[in-house]
């Protein structure tokens, strides 16, 4: 078949083939990250409070469109059909997973815009009740329909694992998606050189405290409470990097206590396991939207003293311009004086003599014509002035064209 034979909504085979890429990478990535997350389930093999997936899912579909939505279906569906589940089972929950992405990033973009970098306080908390609060619902309760139906697991378990899991996507959506979002804008404005320096101080300081936190390395009598220890760099991150600082905090101090948490290590150590997920993921969830509502502050911050800083350089721009306008009508003014002085002195001289009998009588005919002349070049000099001001005026339009210039410099040189 040719190319003229191919239907006219036949997306060109390179297009087609980018876009093929992106549903298989974003399921390979679905896939690990949902496998990452399964191996940390206590309660149930399919449920787990820790599901990084939701976020990937959640920023995939922001950034690259709803049309990427079967990329998060077949990773969730080939993650949850190596879980011990009948493939039904794992169709719905793949589903529910699915649905989920896509309607959070719809009601983000119903209610933030097309902006997804979380750069304004509505849209941090768009994320945190919308995504996070709102589309979360969708995947718990068609997982666990789907668990309960398939058999999987009794329905006395429903109201458990459903609060289980939409825990745990709804810190997916909190800890990961920002991650996403922000450094995605970033990769656009990449960081200033001199900040690089602090950039890697802010990151080993973080990434040391965390591990002295949370991974148990100060003595029992001294180790509870020191979680919030983390405030002080979440804040270094907001203030200094915005989001992407923030982000960048939450997700380290989010990887060192959970896995800390796991060996039973850390300020959220408990005797259960999924106790301490429970607790320790409720902290990372007010640590991670208390992050992202100071760095959306910033962000809007730095915006308004841009605009302050640009509205200043124009009104600068605008007096240098009414200062220059006013010097050139003083230039101007002193020029048309002196132009319509010029033939005023010379019928005003003509005219005393004239009075006086001081010129010879063959000699006034010459005098008349003087005066005649320059007051036609006075009259002439008025008439340029009033075509000027209605030129200003938006009166009168200048007509463009070639002129004949020997004829013009004869003019000026008789005038």
């Amino acid at each position: 078949m040719s190319t003229s034979d191919m239907p006219a909504f036949a997306p060109p085979p390179r297009r087609r083939a980018a876009y093929l890429f992106q549903v298989a990478a974003l399921a390979v990535v679905y896939f690990l990250a949902a496998k990452l997350g399964l191996s940390a389930a206590f309660v149930a093999e399919q449920v787990t409070a820790v599901w990084p997936p939701t976020g990937i899912a959640l920023a995939a579909v922001l950034l690259a469109g709803f049309r990427v939505w079967p990329g998060v279906w077949l990773g969730a569906f080939v993650a949850n059909a190596t879980a011990n589940e009948p493939l039904l089972v794992a169709a719905g929950i793949a589903t529910g997973n699915t649905l989920e992405a896509v309607a959070g990033a719809w009601l983000l973009r119903r209610v933030s815009g097309p902006d997804h970098s979380l750069q304004t306080v509505r849209g941090v908390l768009a994320l945190a009740v919308l995504a996070a609060g709102v589309s979360t619902i969708v995947s718990a309760t068609i997982g666990n329909l789907s668990l309960c139906l398939g058999g999987v697991h009794p329905w006395s378990r429903f109201t458990s694992l459903w609060k289980i899991w939409w825990l745990g996507d709804a810190m997916g959506d909190l800890l990961v998606a920002p991650a996403l979002l922000a450094w995605s804008s970033r990769l656009q404005r990449p960081l200033r050189p001199e900040k690089f320096g602090e950039f890697g101080a802010f990151a080993f300081s973080t990434l040391a405290a965390s591990v002295i936190i949370f991974a148990g390395l100060l003595p029992a009598t001294i180790n509870r409470s020191l979680e919030y220890l983390v405030f002080p760099f979440l804040i270094w991150g907001a203030l200094r990097f915005r989001q992407v600082g923030s982000t960048f905090a939450t997700l380290m101090v989010a990887a060192v206590a959970i896995v800390s948490t796991l060996y039973g290590r850390g300020p959220f150590a408990q005797p259960e396991v999924q106790t301490s997920l429970v607790l320790l993921l409720v902290f990372l969830g007010a640590s991670a939207l208390t992050g992202l509502t100071l760095g959306a502050m910033m962000a809007e911050r730095r915006r308004v003293e841009d605009e302050r800083l640009e509205l200043l350089a124009r009104a600068q721009e605008a007096r240098a311009a009414a200062e220059e306008a006013v010097r050139q009508r003083d230039e101007l003014v002193a020029t048309v004086s002196h132009d319509l002085r010029t033939p005023l002195d010379a019928i005003l001289g003509w005219a005393v003599m004239l009075r006086q009998g001081m010129v010879a009588e063959e000699r006034a005919a010459h005098a008349l014509e003087t005066i005649e002349r320059n007051a036609l070049a006075q009259r002439q000099l008025i008439d340029d002035l009033r075509d000027i001001s209605r030129m200003l005026g938006g009166r009168m339009r200048l007509h463009l064209g070639p002129i004949n210039v020997k004829h013009l410099v004869e003019s000026v040189g008789e005038t």
